[in-house]
């Protein structure tokens, strides 16, 4: 299903599988090991869209990286604030979501896009990096 989102403007669709109604199946990008194929975690539509809201960046710009990953920051401190913690879980899943925003971002502007190697491999080192920290 799509998920249609704007920035200043500037229209991105998310396209994400619903297994139910009112249910969102998100991929989180990690690295599969001998336990477990794929990571992914179902959500309720209303929390996918509210945290895809908070993590969109202000504006758009060629070089969006930087601005996606302020965003990221923004919404890691709210949560931090809110809940006292963040749990890996949680990095993780924002962390996916940022990822599959700056792939839409990148469909919309015809740039190049990250394979799913990439995508794992930016979301286990950012991961590592801010949960190390």
């Amino acid at each position: 299903m799509n998920f249609n989102f704007s920035i200043n403007g500037f229209p991105i669709a998310i396209d994400l599988e619903m297994p139910q109604e009112g249910i969102v199946k998100v991929p989180i990008f990690r690295r599969p090991n001998q336990n477990t194929l794929s990571f992914e975690t179902l959500m309720p539509v209303d929390g996918f869209k509210e945290d895809i809201e908070s993590l969109l960046p202000e504006r758009i710009q060629l070089d969006y990286l930087d601005d996606c990953m302020d965003s990221l920051g923004k919404t890691v401190e709210k949560h931090f604030k809110q809940f006292g913690r963040v749990l890996p879980e949680d990095m993780y899943l924002y962390i996916s979501l940022s990822v599959i925003i700056m792939d839409a971002i990148s469909k919309e502007m015809n740039t190049s896009r990250w394979t799913v190697e990439e995508k794992i491999d930016f979301v286990e080192t950012l991961a590592q990096r801010a949960l190390n920290r």
